[in-house]
């Protein structure tokens, strides 16, 4: 297992945490050298367009992601939380000819804008990428420009192998470990420190958005058997907050069972913890097909004012 160190403090503006953010993106090709792929403009504040929460009062509001969460922040301690990147998946359904989670997004290799957004936050102390080795050094190629220690661990074979192999790289001293898919590059940090301040005061969190579509369910004949009432019902994002003890007696369980899980509270869910769900924004996509990475193109041009 691999270890790198931010080294000098002064690294770069990159280390004025919660006060930047990417602008402007160099429009690099991808035949470049990948550890360039940090030689974006930053500036800050930025102002995104987000819909309002449970209350629903206003369709869409202006958000400031510098302002966003800081008496929520305030119960997370600094340096306590330990993030595990999931950057191991195949993506067989972009069709692309490598894993989704690296194909450029407005010149920048998708993981890589997640892995910024965490690094911003003083609640992390580090990270811990979990993918091929073959594409670490897309991930390496942010030395010194991060203010947080970057760790590598190795996918599985499943999700929850992939997250159980980043759960031993996590330092002991961590109060909370934090899940998220490197094909989500569009989460906020103002939705992140929600839910690690859910996660914090409730054991488990994870992101979630009320479902705006009609679901059916259907039997093995294609027949509908029911209209569920979707004001019930919430679609699952990452990050997946989890106290460590709390997901290290999951997986004792699920391993022990030899259970399947498709997310990381499911793992939780199975010792009858409650699981409290944190309202995110309907922008935090996990790019999985082309028409996933026009649309997150034409968000990021819309938040950012560059021109895709």
């Amino acid at each position: 297992m691999t270890a790198l160190h931010h080294g000098n403090m002064n690294c770069s503006i990159l280390c004025k945490r919660g006060a930047v953010s990417f602008v402007g993106f160099a429009a690099l090709p991808f035949s470049q050298p990948r550890a360039s792929a940090f030689e974006g403009l930053v500036r800050g504040p930025k102002f995104e367009f987000r819909e309002k929460g449970r209350s629903g009062r206003s369709r869409m509001t202006p958000y400031c992601a510098e302002n966003s969460g800081k008496e929520k922040s305030t119960i997370v301690m600094e340096k306590s939380v330990s993030v595990i990147l999931l950057a191991g998946g195949k993506g067989k359904r972009m069709g692309a000819s490598m894993p989704k989670q690296y194909l450029p997004l407005l010149g920048q290799p998708i993981a890589l804008y997640s892995l910024y957004t965490f690094s911003q936050l003083i609640q992390v102390k580090e990270i811990i990428v979990v993918c091929d080795p073959s594409y670490k050094d897309i991930f390496e190629g942010t030395k010194g420009k991060l203010c947080v220690e970057v760790k590598f661990a190795l996918p599985g074979k499943e999700r929850q192998d992939s997250v159980y192999s980043g759960l031993q790289a996590v330092d002991s001293s961590s109060e909370l470990v934090c899940i998220h898919d490197s094909a989500r590059p569009l989460v906020s940090t103002g939705d992140i420190e929600k839910v690690l301040k859910d996660g914090w005061l409730n054991g488990a969190a994870v992101l979630g958005v009320p479902v705006k579509a009609t679901i059916k369910e259907a039997n093995s004949q294609s027949f509908v058997v029911r209209t569920l009432d979707r004001k019930t019902l919430w679609e699952m994002q990452t990050p997946q907050v989890i106290k460590p003890d709390l997901l290290k007696k999951g997986f004792e369980l699920v391993n022990r069972g030899g259970l399947e899980v498709t997310d990381d509270v499911s793992i939780v869910e199975h010792l009858k913890h409650p699981v409290y769900i944190t309202e995110g924004s309907y922008t935090n996509i996990k790019v999985t097909t082309p028409d996933d990475l026009l649309l997150a193109e034409r968000i990021m041009s819309l938040s950012t004012g560059v021109s895709s």
